[in-house]
């Protein structure tokens, strides 16, 4: 089985997880109320407290932790992978 490159993978990642929040960040900015809705509706719950107003020091920082958060996740993945696949 081939193995999977750490670097390549937690880079793959950490982009992909960027482009989901970015697109977040698009949705709640120009369509907040149905942005939260749907997001709500996804995550099971509800969150009366929550009001759809953009902020963009909020959603850099949300940015910035879903890539920090992917490139994490990729490269756990393709070790635990290649550790499995040796076996």
């Amino acid at each position: 089985m081939d193995k999977i490159n750490e670097k390549q993978a937690s880079l793959a990642l950490g982009s992909l997880f960027g482009l989901v929040s970015l697109g977040c960040g698009i949705l709640v900015y120009a369509i907040p109320d149905a942005a939260m809705s749907l997001f709500t509706s996804m995550i099971h719950s509800s969150l009366p407290w929550q009001k759809t107003v953009f902020d963009a020091g909020r959603f850099a920082q949300g940015l910035v932790a879903a890539v920090v958060l992917g490139l994490v996740l990729g490269y756990a993945f393709a070790k635990l992978y290649n550790y499995f696949a040796k076996k």
